[in-house]
């Protein structure tokens, strides 16, 4: 028989805040559910403290833990927590964040009355410490439509944070890929694709700022700026050709394909113009201005002919 749902608690080098992440999940009140913590090869403490907690657990959830032998990054690493989990409702959670103790239990509760692709719920925002954050969330495009042609350009959804997955939106469009991709502007569109994504308006998440992996790597110099954004922007092509397949699959007509293969080239060539300590040269040299600013306006010409 199948689990009610699968809590997949996705861990990498948070020593600091995995034990508050385990014990929310290890602390949900609803029916007996699965829940899997893999972590993604830490270098630091963070699986031995996951040890610590699963050892000390008497509740009545089956967990299991899993350590990578290697380093997969985020998506691959979801991938593979998919395939091992086997319940239809995923409840997928960051090591630095924590969820309410009712979450999987509101989400079950939605997601059996309308069975969605996608649901996310509210969340609130808590620093380093553990406070409350006065940053208010929402604000994303979910907040106010689903349409999936402003879903198709949008990199602002919702907060991945608060999601929960269907697993039907993997065995229909497939496993994320293995590119680096933001994986929850793809699964989010893919559900918007198909109108099926729902909302819980309860804050299930304390949604921890500043803590990750961005906030660590964070650009000390122009240069260092320069390259992520080069990254970023390399990122966001990555979505926009999973959307444009996603697209393809879902049989989506012939506008909402072009905004996206449109929108790819402007990010091609913003990523481009990033991928260089010479931003300027570009500008400026005859041989290589002229070609950037042709490139541009034809793009910029062909959105205006939609």
């Amino acid at each position: 028989m199948k689990p009610a749902a699968s809590f997949v608690l996705l861990t990498y080098n948070q020593e600091q805040f995995v034990r508050d992440a385990v014990q929310a999940a290890l602390a949900q009140t609803c029916e007996n559910i699965e829940i899997l913590i893999s972590d993604d090869c830490s270098t630091d403490r963070t699986f031995e403290i996951v040890q610590q907690e699963v050892t000390a657990y008497r509740g009545p959830h089956k967990v299991a833990i899993n350590q990578n032998s290697a380093n997969l990054g985020v998506n691959a690493h979801i991938n593979a927590c998919v395939e091992r989990v086997r319940s239809d409702l995923i409840v997928p959670a960051a090591g630095d964040d924590i969820s309410a103790p009712e979450r999987v239990e509101k989400l079950l509760d939605r997601f059996r009355d309308e069975t969605p692709l996608l649901l996310y719920s509210g969340a609130e925002n808590i620093d380093a410490q553990g406070q409350r954050s006065a940053r208010p969330t929402g604000g994303a495009l979910f907040d106010r439509t689903c349409d999936p042609l402003l879903a198709a350009t949008s990199f602002g959804l919702f907060l991945g944070a608060t999601v929960a997955w269907n697993r039907e939106i993997f065995t229909t469009y497939g496993p994320l890929p293995d590119d680096p991709a933001y994986e929850d502007l793809i699964l989010g569109f893919r559900a918007a694709l198909e109108n099926r994504v729902a909302f819980v308006d309860e804050p299930l998440v304390a949604y921890r700022e500043n803590s990750g992996l961005s906030a660590i790597n964070a650009p000390t110099t122009r240069r260092a700026w320069k390259q992520k954004q080069a990254r970023t922007r390399e990122m966001n092509c990555n979505v926009l050709r999973q959307r444009l397949q996603d697209a393809q699959t879902a049989g989506a007509d012939a506008r909402l394909l072009s905004t996206i293969e449109y929108a790819l080239k402007i990010n091609q060539v913003r990523r481009d113009i990033n991928r260089t300590t010479l931003f300027h040269a570009f500008r400026n040299t005859p041989a290589l201005g002229p070609f950037v600013k042709a490139a541009l306006s034809e793009i910029n010409a062909r959105r205006k002919g939609l």
